[in-house]
C-alpha cells in the first residue's frame, strides 16, 4: 500500500500535463502512486502519459464522462493510505505530500486542509485569494485538530475544492462526486467535512492553481445554471446527517449569494435559461422558507435576492434589482462612516480647542 495515491483527471491538457505529472513524480516523498484518468482527451495528452516510464503511474482510459466521474473512477483504483486530488493544468511543490502526510500520520488526520495559490497562466504572476488562504482557520484552530463543532460560524466559508487537501481513503472511498455537474466539489466536501472528525489546517502554500482562459469553468457558462441542482444536494445531505437545523440560515446565505453571484457571471446568451431556472426554484423555496418561523431573522441581501427572483418578470429586472439593493446599502455604509468621521473629528477638535484654551 502507498502513503497517497495522487489522483490526476486528465481532458486535452497536452500543454500543461507534464508540468503537472514531474511536480509528483518528483516528490520528496517517493512511496506513492499517481492514478491519471484520461477522461476521452481528443489531443495528445494520453499519448505524453504513455511516455513516462515511472512505475507508479498508472493509466486509466475511459470515454469523456466530466470532472466528477474522472475522479471517481480514480478513487475506485486507489490503493493508497491517503489520497490526493490533482487536476492536470496545476503542480504541486516538491514537498507538498511529504509535510501533508506527516501531518496526517502523525495526528491520525481525516483530512489535511492546506492553501491554494493562483498563477496567471501567461505569466506565471503568482497571486494569494482569501478564499482559498483562509486565515479564519489559522486564527480559530491554531495548529490544533478540530471538526466542524469547532468552527461553526466558519465552516461553510472553507474552500470546497477537492485538491489542495489530503483525504484518508477509508474516510472517502464511499463519498461520491456527483456527476454530470459542475461545482461537483460543493456537496463532495460539504458532506466530508460535517463527517469528518478530524482535521487539520496547515498554514502554507503547497498547492499551485492555473488560471487559464479555457478553464472547465470560464468554459461552461452555459451550465452554471446546474448550481440550482448541487444546492437541492446539499440541502439533502445536511437533513441527512441531522445539521441542517443548525446550519439553516448559514446554507440559505450561500446559496443565494452564489446564485446570484454565478448569474451575473454568465453572458447575456445564457441568463434567459438561468433566470427562469431560478425563477422556478426561487418560488419553491419560498413555499417552505415561508413556513419556518426562522425565516425572519436570515440574512437580508439573501433574503432579497429571493424576493427579487420570484418577482422580477425578466432576467435584466431581476440583475439590476439586486445591483440597486447592493448599491444602496453601499451607500448607506458609506453614510456611516462619513457620519462617524464627522463625529470623530468634532471630537477631536473640541480637544485641541480645550488643549489651547488651557494653554492660554
Amino acid at each position: 500500500m502507498a502513503r497517497v495515491s495522487v489522483i490526476i483527471p486528465v481532458f486535452n491538457v497536452e500543454n500543461y500535463i507534464k508540468e503537472c505529472i514531474d511536480s509528483v513524480i518528483n516528490q520528496t516523498l517517493t512511496d506513492i502512486e499517481i492514478i491519471c484518468v484520461d477522461d476521452g482527451s481528443t489531443d495528445n495528452s494520453l499519448n505524453l502519459l504513455k511516455q513516462y516510464s515511472d512505475t507508479r503511474i498508472k493509466i486509466i482510459s475511459q470515454e469523456n464522462k466530466g470532472l466528477a466521474a474522472a475522479r471517481n473512477e480514480g478513487v475506485k483504483h486507489a490503493t493508497g493510505e491517503y489520497i490526493a486530488f490533482l487536476d492536470s493544468d496545476d503542480f504541486l511543490n516538491y514537498s507538498a505530500l511529504e509535510k501533508l502526510y506527516n501531518l496526517a500520520d502523525k495526528h491520525f488526520l481525516d483530512i489535511v486542509i492546506t492553501k491554494i495559490i493562483n498563477f496567471y497562466d501567461e505569466t506565471y504572476e503568482k497571486f494569494t485569494d482569501c478564499y482559498f488562504d483562509m486565515a479564519f482557520l489559522k486564527e480559530k484552530c491554531q495548529d490544533k485538530v478540530f471538526n466542524y463543532k469547532d468552527i461553526y460560524d466558519e465552516v461553510l466559508n472553507i474552500s470546497v475544492t477537492a485538491p489542495g487537501k489530503l483525504f484518508k481513503r477509508d474516510f472517502i472511498k464511499n463519498i461520491k462526486f456527483k456527476e454530470n455537474l459542475i461545482f461537483e466539489d460543493n456537496p463532495f466536501f460539504v458532506e466530508v467535512i460535517f463527517k469528518a472528525k478530524r482535521v487539520y489546517f496547515l498554514d502554507e502554500y503547497l498547492y499551485n492553481r492555473r488560471i487559464r482562459k479555457d478553464s472547465i469553468i470560464s468554459s461552461h457558462y452555459s451550465q452554471f445554471s446546474d448550481l440550482i441542482e448541487i444546492y437541492d444536494v446539499i440541502y439533502q445531505l445536511l437533513i441527512k446527517m441531522g445539521v441542517y437545523e443548525d446550519f439553516k440560515d448559514k446554507i440559505f446565505k450561500k446559496k443565494f449569494s452564489n446564485i446570484y453571484r454565478r448569474f451575473s457571471e454568465v453572458s447575456d446568451e445564457y441568463k434567459q435559461d438561468f433566470f427562469d431556472k431560478i425563477k422556478k426554484d426561487f418560488q419553491k423555496s419560498f413555499f417552505f422558507l415561508e413556513k419556518d418561523d426562522d425565516f425572519k431573522n436570515f440574512n437580508r441581501r439573501a433574503k432579497f435576492i429571493l424576493y427579487s427572483g420570484i418577482h422580477s418578470n425578466t432576467y435584466t429586472e431581476f440583475e439590476l434589482s439586486v445591483k440597486l439593493y447592493d448599491q444602496e446599502m453601499k451607500n448607506k455604509s458609506l453614510q456611516k462612516e462619513v457620519d462617524s468621521l464627522k463625529k470623530h473629528n468634532s471630537q477631536v477638535m473640541n480637544l485641541v480647542n480645550n488643549f489651547v484654551r488651557r494653554m492660554v
